[in-house]
């Protein structure tokens, strides 16, 4: 997908005194990005901003890189059920790789209070995952960035990294210091339990959950790698209120 350089952000430090410096100043257009850190301005085209963040190409039109998407198809792919319009939810997911890609995209890409819910960029971003297909959602993160600081909450906090990443890119970190030091939330396998994705058993080992039937599949499980080939879900009798995929004729 082009996100080699982007994905790790374990060893980038956040900065809250960066990031409301960088969103105060946060302007947006269809052809540019403008914001001021440090006393540095900057109007920078999207495809230059999406490489300031690293990824490798710089594909912002998601809608289009992603037209071939149907999404009641995709959605049946992953998760054996029909979409009717309904709230799509994480746990329907079928895919133990998915469910934990989904994870990352709403803490990392989009960060919010939910991640239970599977939006519409989510799912854009899960079908070019499957598909490998390089896009870069930067306009996506931005008009994200915007929204959350205009929330009450003032989710600032959550995408520190990925600021302190462009700005080192702009060469702006010479000798600032005032970073975040508090340890990060680690996601650890409770977390999924309590969640009901998964379940324990004995020796430490996991089950998949697989949603909508009886079943547990013990992880690792070979057949689920999303690109090997298999389907994207696991063979189980499923308790379904609808019969079959929804298919593009009938969609």
């Amino acid at each position: 997908m082009g996100w080699d350089e982007f994905w790790n952000l374990s060893n980038v430090l956040g900065s809250k005194i960066l990031t409301l410096d960088f969103l105060s100043t946060l302007r947006i257009t269809k052809e540019k990005i403008y914001f001021r850190v440090l006393n540095s301005e900057f109007d920078l085209p999207w495809d230059a901003f999406s490489t300031c963040l690293s990824f490798d190409i710089p594909n912002i039109k998601i809608e289009h890189a992603t037209k071939h998407m149907n999404k009641k198809e995709f959605w049946y792919d992953i998760t054996g059920e029909n979409y009717e319009g309904w709230q799509p939810r994480t746990s329907h997911i079928c895919n133990p790789i998915l469910v934990l890609m989904h994870q990352w995209i709403g803490l990392t890409l989009f960060p919010r209070d939910d991640l239970k819910n599977v939006r519409e960029i989510d799912t854009w971003i899960l079908f070019a995952m499957v598909h490998k297909i390089p896009i870069s959602p930067v306009v996506e993160m931005a008009k994200h960035w915007i929204w959350a600081s205009s929330q009450p909450k003032r989710w600032t906090i959550e995408f520190t990294s990925v600021v302190t990443k462009f700005c080192a890119r702009l060469n702006l970190l010479n000798n600032f210091d005032k970073n975040i030091t508090t340890p990060r939330v680690v996601l650890h396998k409770r977390f999924y339990i309590q969640g009901h994705y998964l379940t324990g058993g004995a020796n430490n080992t996991v089950f998949l959950k697989v949603y909508n039937t009886h079943e547990i599949i013990l992880l690792p499980y070979e057949e689920l790698k999303i690109y090997s080939g298999n389907p994207l879900l696991p063979m189980c009798k499923r308790h379904m209120r609808h019969a079959g995929p929804t298919t593009r004729g009938r969609a």
